[in-house]
């Protein structure tokens, strides 16, 4: 089911399943869809309106049975990912279809496990 956005020059509308992970700016003023093809999408977040549609747009994409994860600015999209693996010592690897891997250090193991949950 696709995800809204609202932005000023009109609606987007996102497949989940296309998304690998989501990136606010760490001045808070873009934010970017990447894509599990490698594309990727970035809008300026310039209104009190454009912050209140990104947070109900990040809100809808964490809701629980999405499969997305909080690490820091970002939302990793778990089950788009190639593989993710979780050690019994040391960071969870996300490995997603275009050669990007992550090393999520500080995350609760527990977490990642239910969002990979069907």
């Amino acid at each position: 089911m696709a995800v809204l956005l609202e932005t000023t020059k009109g609606d987007l509308y996102f497949n989940p399943e296309t998304i690998s992970r989501v990136h606010l700016s760490p001045d808070h003023s873009t934010l970017t869809v990447h894509f599990v093809n490698g594309t990727l999408f970035s809008v300026d977040v310039g209104t009190d309106q454009e912050r209140r549609s990104i947070g109900e747009f990040l809100a809808r994409l964490s809701q629980d049975g999405r499969g997305f994860l909080s690490s820091g600015r970002e939302l990793l999209n778990l089950r788009s990912a190639v593989w993710v693996s979780i050690p019994d010592e040391g960071p969870v690897q996300v490995r997603w279809q275009d050669n990007r891997t992550h090393s999520l250090s500080e995350v609760n193991v527990d977490h990642v496990r239910t969002a990979l949950e069907p």
